[in-house]
């Protein structure tokens, strides 16, 4: 699904049932197309069909969700994710992963150039929940959960290249990011981020 007239600032009030592999592209960037809902559900849910769909996201802001768990990006049943120049912002999540929950195959996102800012968690990640990830140019920041407040890693492997993990908050531990089971976790920078213990 592409927007090639989005050469000005666009905003989409819907939310998004994924069923097939698909590319959500918003050619005028992050900065000027906005993907929200004001129903209480992700802005984007991958739903359950056979080996799970591949879903790329490139320049969209997706703002507003408000679901159980990833309250902007839904991507667990997705066999591959990709974020590319994307904002994901603003959204709420009453249990897991305010921002993006990633597949749950390991080892099956990339997230590159993109903002994962002001998401909540009423429990773990607030910006981010995965099962390992290629992090490129990327920053987590501002996000607020119980545990692993910027990026929560449930297993897999993570590489994190020129990315910032910054000014995340938990009540809890992990405030920047908690590595649960993960097998390898290699880069990143991670600043003034705060946790009610550690």
């Amino acid at each position: 699904v592409t927007c090639p007239h989005c050469n000005f600032e666009k905003s989409y009030d819907e939310y998004l049932e994924i069923e097939h592999n698909i590319t959500l592209h918003g050619p005028a960037g992050a900065e000027r197309t906005f993907v929200t809902t004001t129903q209480d559900e992700p802005v984007i849910r991958v739903m359950p069909t056979g080996s799970g769909p591949e879903l790329t996201v490139s320049g969209l802001t997706i703002s507003g969700g408000n679901g159980m768990s990833g309250g902007g990006i839904d991507a667990r049943a997705a066999s591959f994710l990709t974020l590319s120049h994307v904002i994901v912002e603003d959204n709420y999540a009453g249990r897991y992963a305010g921002g993006v929950y990633g597949p749950f195959e390991l080892d099956s996102t990339l997230i590159q150039n993109s903002t994962i800012r002001n998401n909540t968690a009423g429990g773990d990640a607030g910006g981010a929940k995965l099962a390992g990830a290629v992090i490129e140019d990327s920053a987590i920041h501002d996000n607020t959960a119980y545990l692993g407040a910027g990026l929560y890693g449930d297993g897999g492997n993570y590489t994190l290249t020129n990315s910032l993990i910054s000014s995340n908050s938990s009540s809890d531990y992990g405030a920047g990011a908690y590595f649960e089971f993960a097998d390898s976790v290699d880069g990143g920078t991670y600043q003034a981020n705060t946790a009610e213990y550690y």
